[in-house]
């Protein structure tokens, strides 16, 4: 199997407008990625209706897994998307972490306000 399942304790928060209450975690597993180091973190990101979906994203040291549960929002989904490398991208006032599969954008896997 790819991927370990463990639990993991939220890492940062993300709230309706963007702002990121632990930015140094989530810098921390980049850089971890960009060392080919194997690491995951879990996010809590609030809609605008103040709707929770969390999200964990691991690195198994080749591949990023990105995993979207919405189940506790009205849309009810999950989804799990699969990469090799992320872009970090300035979106005017924000910063997205784009998942890629070489050059194929796969799925925003989050962004914060600057």
């Amino acid at each position: 199997m790819i991927w370990r399942e463990e639990k993991y304790s939220i890492d940062a928060i993300i709230d309706s407008i963007g702002k990121i209450d632990n930015k140094v975690r989530i810098c921390d597993f980049f850089d971890n990625v960009t060392l080919k180091r194997p690491d995951a973190i879990k996010l809590i990101i609030f809609t605008i209706e103040g709707e929770p979906i969390f999200r964990t994203i691991i690195y198994n040291g080749n591949f990023i897994k990105l995993i979207d549960d919405s189940t506790k929002t009205s849309l009810k989904s999950y989804n799990e998307y699969t990469g090799n490398r992320y872009l970090k991208e300035a979106q005017g006032e924000m910063i997205a972490y784009n998942l890629y599969q070489d050059e194929k954008f796969i799925r925003k896997m989050f962004s914060y306000r600057s």
